[in-house]
């Protein structure tokens, strides 16, 4: 289907590409599948694990979706801890003066 969907792309956009970088474009896609033929390209045999995962599993696109989440969930949570970090000093100092006028030290020199 992504095979067919990458010719029709072509077909109907008048995509002027080199037959052999089409080929490698096919063959990369259907690396991981059961018709998936010899590799034509020698070199960067990793790029067909990357865009398609049969062997590993790991789905790339996923994994750079989660790591962006992952980062903004981390910005957020870092936000968080400010806040609350200037909240307990708020609290502390607010504390602090309470204590310090409510019970003042005495002092007594006459005693």
């Amino acid at each position: 289907m992504s095979v067919q969907l990458v010719d029709y792309i072509v077909d109907e956009h008048h995509i002027d590409i080199d037959a052999n970088c089409l080929k490698i474009v096919k063959e990369m896609i259907i690396a991981s599948s059961n018709i998936a033929k010899e590799k034509s390209a020698k070199e960067k045999l990793f790029l067909y694990d990357i865009v398609a995962n049969g062997r590993t599993g790991i789905d790339v696109d996923k994994l750079l979706e989660s790591m962006r989440v992952m980062d903004n969930e981390i910005k957020n949570v870092i936000i968080m801890l400010k806040i609350l970090e200037n909240y307990f000093c708020v609290c502390r100092v607010t504390n602090d003066f309470r204590t310090r006028s409510y019970h003042p030290e005495i002092v007594c020199n006459s005693c």
